[in-house]
């Protein structure tokens, strides 16, 4: 399957029009279609049949639409949903009268946006949907657009328009199309390699029949792993033994035989899972640190650091390597697939640094099997297995940590899969040994010469070589990576300038003076949540963008304004709601970033916001 043989599409559709617009990879126009004969004052455009006539110095040429569709990859925003959909229907009325067509389209479209499309999609074609698992917050399109800092202004056209559109509108909507058609490019070249191809991978190895390969495309990745060991009989139905329960404090032995004891399994219900009584985590303080046992991880700081920043040199991490994939490994919670699974965690060691599509690929069935067990949508929902393998992995945890601190280890981070812990002798490794060969794991050292930790998910480490590591919300986006494109990327210079100030102790105004003219960093995006009406300005007026950019402004400014969140009342009126670390002064800019003049950002209200930031972490203090 060649990912660059691709044409990456969007459509817009009004009553009386509908728009699609077709690029290659390298964001060439491959086709265009409307539904209107051109105009004299507008001609890319002649609908036959849907084909388009595209008018050019070299003379006129016809292209069909099921062409392009039956020979390429289609790639989409949302297109599973609703783009493809629409296709399908278009392929459906090659032989209808355009006027027919028009009708029906806008039907589909209304349908679909009403939740009320059920016919069922046909995987005629091949399509892939950059959308798709794109992060849990699934940003829309413009939020992305939005993270990036380009442009974000929308249309002027509405979509209610109860009429034709005229030759500038459609221009209008041509020129907005082939934006989003842009911005689609750029996130799929961004997700190919992280994506897709360990996800064709993947679904190869599930599929029987070649011919069921567009359907399963479709697929997200739990689904796929889920078909790869779907079967009847999951082996062990027994939550992990005594001699796990062992090894953790009293208290919370006796909280998962409880556990076991009221934990209820439907098969009839696809081994739904109900849990009679109340189940919390239970925190115990412990190795001179207060630990919390959950259900989804082992967690521990040292005790000083509750409401405090800690700072420690020389701090050395011991991690397990793929420990919820050993785990399964260990305990044969995949019955006849058990050996499989376990071959591939090798197989994947061995192409690691050598074949990384494949790497990858078995990377991702490897990591994602856990979380299918735990569904109870998976066809391999195994929820004792999967607290099986909670359970244990934080014994066996609180093991690792139990021998270190034995063996005069200061403990600083307990998390899930790893401890990291300060150490001025050798003793850590003879434990390292130890514990790899009693749980038949393997574990991985790294090490850092400096770790600035806010709480046990939130943390700074610098390495040996000088690279700094971020952990957590609180300092996320110190460093701004591709992931960040699909979150929202407001206010990063607090971030930046409050690593810059833990680690390298220079004042936040420094780092903020240096980095003014990287207007990105500055600005703030806003976007309400689906119960609200939408964004409003100081006068009540609805704005256009579900999307908006501000940044700090000075009060003397002629466009400043503030924007809020707004809810209808049942009388009509409207309730506002303040933005989170928004200024009362606001400079609503849509546009690219690049094009602001970096003079017009208060930089007075980021200093204010950094340095309460700074407060809120609590007192710095070094643990030795």
């Amino acid at each position: 399957m060649n990912l660059e043989k691709v044409v990456i599409y969007d459509i817009e559709i009004f009553k009386h029009d509908f728009l699609l617009v077709f690029k290659d990879i390298n964001k060439n126009e491959v086709a265009t279609f409307h539904n209107e004969v051109a105009t004299e004052n507008f001609n890319p455009f002649l609908c036959d049949e849907l084909g388009i006539k595209i008018c050019n110095s070299e003379g006129n040429y016809i292209v069909k639409l099921e062409d392009i569709v039956y020979s390429q990859i289609l790639v989409g925003y949302n297109n599973y949903y609703y783009d493809d959909r629409i296709i399908q229907e278009l392929l459906s009325m090659l032989d209808k009268d355009i006027s027919y067509i028009n009708k029906r389209i806008k039907q589909v479209n209304d349908l679909i946006i009403g939740n009320k499309f059920t016919t069922r999609f046909r995987n005629e074609f091949v399509s892939l949907d950059v959308f798709q698992q794109i992060d849990v917050g699934r940003p829309s399109l413009k939020m992305i657009e939005a993270n990036k800092g380009v442009s974000i202004e929308e249309s002027t056209v509405p979509f209610d328009i109860d009429r034709p559109l005229t030759s500038e509108e459609l221009e209008a909507t041509v020129f907005y199309c082939n934006y989003d058609v842009d911005q689609t490019i750029d996130i799929y070249k961004d997700r190919i390699h992280t994506y897709f191809v360990p996800k064709i991978n993947l679904v190869k190895r599930v599929i029987k029949d070649e011919k069921e390969f567009s359907r399963y495309l479709r697929f997200n990745t739990t689904t796929l792993v889920g078909n790869l060991f779907r079967q009847k009989d999951y082996g062990n139905n027994e939550l992990v033994g005594s001699h796990v329960y062992e090894v953790v404090p009293e208290e919370v032995k006796k909280a998962w035989l409880n556990f076991k004891d009221n934990l209820l399994i439907n098969p009839n219900k696809n081994n739904e899972a109900l849990i009679v009584g109340e189940h919390k985590n239970i925190s115990v303080r412990d190795l001179d640190c207060d630990i919390e046992f959950g259900y989804g991880g082992l967690h521990g700081v040292p005790v000083e650091n509750k409401g405090n920043i800690i700072i420690a040199k020389d701090v050395k991490l011991l991690d397990v390597a793929s420990l919820y994939p050993t785990i399964i490994g260990n305990l044969k919670l995949l019955g006849i697939y058990t050996d499989n699974y376990i071959q591939m965690k090798y197989d994947r060691l061995k192409v690691k640094h050598t074949d990384k599509p494949l790497s990858d690929s078995l990377k991702l069935i490897l990591n994602s099997t856990y979380g299918v067990m735990n569904s109870k949508y998976s066809p391999i929902n195994n929820p004792v297995g999967a607290y099986s393998v909670c359970f244990y992995g934080q014994s066996l945890l609180y093991d690792l940590s139990k021998e270190l601190y034995k063996v005069g280890c200061k403990l600083i981070n307990i998390n899930t899969d790893g401890v990291a812990f300060i150490t001025d002798n050798e003793e850590y490794k003879q434990v390292w040994k130890k514990i790899e060969e009693k749980y038949n794991i393997t574990l991985e050292e790294d090490r850092f010469v400096k770790w600035i930790q806010k709480d046990v998910n939130n943390y700074i480490a610098v390495t040996e070589k000088g690279k700094v590591k971020v952990k957590g919300g609180a300092f996320s986006k110190y460093q701004k990576t591709a992931s960040h494109n699909y979150k929202n990327y407001s206010n990063a210079i607090v971030d930046k300038a409050i690593v810059e100030y833990l680690i390298n102790d220079i004042k936040p105004l420094n780092t903020v003076l240096k980095h003014k003219d990287n207007k990105e960093l500055f600005q703030i995006i806003l976007k309400c949540g689906g119960t609200y009406l939408g964004t409003v300005d100081e006068d009540k007026n609805l704005l256009n963008n579900k999307v908006n950019r501000v940044f700090a402004c000075k009060k003397n400014n002629p466009n400043r304004t503030k924007l809020y969140k707004a809810k209808e009342r049942e009388d009509g009126s409207l309730s506002l709601a303040n933005f989170p670390d928004v200024p009362d002064d606001m400079l609503v800019f849509n546009g690219d970033v690049k094009e602001l003049d970096s003079n017009e950002i208060d930089l007075s209200f980021y200093l204010r916001l950094i340095n309460s930031k700074l407060d809120d972490l609590g007192q710095v203090m070094e643990v030795m």
